[in-house]
C-alpha cells in the first residue's frame, strides 16, 4: 500500500510539473506571437517622421480607420513593390500595418530623405548647412535657440505637417507653425485650416 502511494505521488508530482512545463510554453508562444505584431513596441500617436543616425526615415502615419484597411494596405504595399522593382532596390518598406480600436496604424521606412521625397513627392533635405546651400535652401533666417560645442550642425529642411524627430538637439528653427516639444523633437502644424506648408528648417547637433 505504501508502495502504492509513493507510485501515486511520483505521478502527480510529474503531471504537476508537465502542466507548469507547459503553461510557461503557452505563456512564452503569446508573448512571441504579441512581440512579432508589434505589441510592445513604442508608436507614435500622431503622424511623425523620425531621422535615424544612420540617415534611415520612417514616417509613422496615423490615420482614422475605415472598413476598407485591407485595401489600404494592399494599395501601399503595391506601391512599394513597383517602385522597389523600378529602382531597383528595396529602398522603400512597409514596416509595420494595423488597425487599433477607431485608427489605422502605419510604418514605412526609406533608405534616405532623397528616397523619401523620391516616393512620397514631400520635400526633405537632411544633411549638413553647406550641403543645404549647395542645395538652394537659404538658411540666412534660422533663429539659433541653443549654442552647443559638440558635433558639427545638421539640418532637416522639411515641407510638410507632421511632427519630426531628429537624432539629436535641435538648437535652432525658421518657419511657420513650429514648437519644439522635446529636445530632438518638433511639431509643425497649421496656422490655419487652408493654409499651404511652407519650408521648415531644423538645426540641430
Amino acid at each position: 500500500m505504501k508502495r502504492r502511494r509513493e507510485q501515486l505521488s511520483r505521478k502527480r508530482r510529474a503531471r504537476t510539473a508537465f502542466l507548469a512545463a507547459l503553461a510557461i510554453i503557452v505563456v512564452a508562444i503569446i508573448f512571441l506571437i504579441a512581440f512579432l505584431n508589434g505589441a510592445f513596441e513604442k508608436r507614435a500617436g500622431e503622424n511623425t517622421l523620425t531621422v535615424e543616425k544612420d540617415g534611415t526615415i520612417v514616417y509613422e502615419e496615423v490615420q482614422s480607420s475605415t472598413d476598407d484597411a485591407k485595401n489600404i494596405k494592399d494599395f501601399a504595399q503595391k506601391q512599394i513593390d513597383a517602385y522597389n522593382k523600378k529602382e531597383g532596390s528595396e529602398d522603400v518598406k512597409l514596416e509595420r500595418f494595423s488597425t487599433e480600436d477607431d485608427h489605422i496604424y502605419l510604418r514605412t521606412s526609406y533608405k534616405d530623405a532623397a528616397t523619401y521625397t523620391d516616393f512620397t513627392g514631400y520635400e526633405l533635405y537632411v544633411g549638413t548647412v553647406a550641403g543645404a546651400k549647395k542645395a538652394g535652401y537659404d538658411t540666412s533666417d534660422i533663429a539659433v535657440t541653443k549654442v552647443t560645442k559638440s558635433s558639427p550642425k545638421k539640418i532637416l529642411v522639411i515641407k510638410e505637417y507632421t511632427a519630426v524627430n531628429v537624432p539629436g538637439t535641435i538648437t535652432g528653427y525658421s518657419g511657420s507653425g513650429i514648437s519644439i516639444t522635446a529636445p530632438g523633437t518638433a511639431e509643425i502644424k497649421k496656422s490655419s485650416t487652408d493654409a499651404p506648408a511652407s519650408l521648415v528648417y531644423l538645426l540641430y547637433r
